[in-house]
C-alpha cells in the first residue's frame, strides 16, 4: 500500500486529504512539499528551498536540486566543488590556491 493513499485497488491509488500523487503516480506527496501539488509560489512552503510552483507541482529553487527520494532540496554547491576537487587529483594537481 502507498504511504499517504486511503483506498487503493489493484490498479490505482487514491491520496489522501492534503496529498497528490507524484509526477509518476507512484506515491503521495503532501500538497506543498517537493513534487507536491501547488497553483502559485506562495503554495510551496513544506520543502526548504522548493519555492518554486511549475506546472502545478512544487519544484526545487534555482540552484538546487531534488535527492534521489525527491524529500528535499540541497545546493549544487557541494556537487560542484567535489567535482573540481576530483578533477584537479585526477590530472595530478594536488595543490589547491
Amino acid at each position: 500500500m502507498t504511504t499517504n493513499a486511503g483506498t487503493c485497488t489493484s490498479t490505482k491509488c487514491k491520496c489522501n486529504t492534503g496529498y497528490s500523487a507524484n509526477t509518476d503516480n507512484t506515491a503521495c506527496k503532501a500538497t506543498g512539499a517537493l513534487k507536491g501539488l501547488c497553483s502559485a509560489n506562495t503554495d510551496c512552503i513544506v520543502t526548504a528551498n522548493a519555492g518554486t510552483c511549475t506546472s502545478l507541482k512544487c519544484e526545487c529553487d534555482s540552484g538546487y536540486t531534488a535527492n534521489a527520494d525527491e524529500t528535499a532540496c540541497s545546493s549544487g554547491n557541494i556537487i560542484f566543488l567535489f567535482s573540481m576537487i576530483t578533477k584537479r587529483i585526477a590530472d595530478g594537481r594536488t595543490k589547491f590556491p
